[in-house]
């Protein structure tokens, strides 16, 4: 079940609410940033769904209010992430005839209350 909208607490509150009403509401959401993941959280406790007993929520990003509300998130490191990209962006204007260069990061679980 996939929802799009734009990447606000309120929108993901709206969103959750629309699958958390469905007859059969999902078991888990995987929101595309922590705020969302926040706005999931909150409409899931409007209802009374018990996180995670009844729905558990993971967001993305590793932002600080992640932790201040338990959120359990998928962390990346956003410091290595700009560092990498002005390297890239600096190495692009230098060789603008460069290859297209492919980066994988590592990112790691960072779980707390929601899962």
């Amino acid at each position: 079940m996939v929802r799009t909208g734009k990447p606000t607490v309120e929108d993901a509150f709206r969103m959750t609410g629309e699958l958390l009403d469905l007859a059969q509401p999902p078991r888990a959401i995987f929101a595309m940033s922590d705020l969302m993941a926040i706005g999931a959280l909150r409409a899931a406790r409007q209802r009374g769904v018990a996180v995670p007993r009844d729905l558990a929520v993971l967001g993305f990003d590793d932002i600080e209010a992640a932790g201040w509300v338990g959120l359990s998130t998928v962390s990346q490191s956003l410091v290595e992430s700009g560092r990498v990209a002005a390297r890239l962006l600096i190495q692009g204007i230098s060789h603008d005839d460069g290859p297209l260069q492919r980066v994988h990061l590592d990112v790691q679980l960072a779980e707390r209350e929601t899962t």
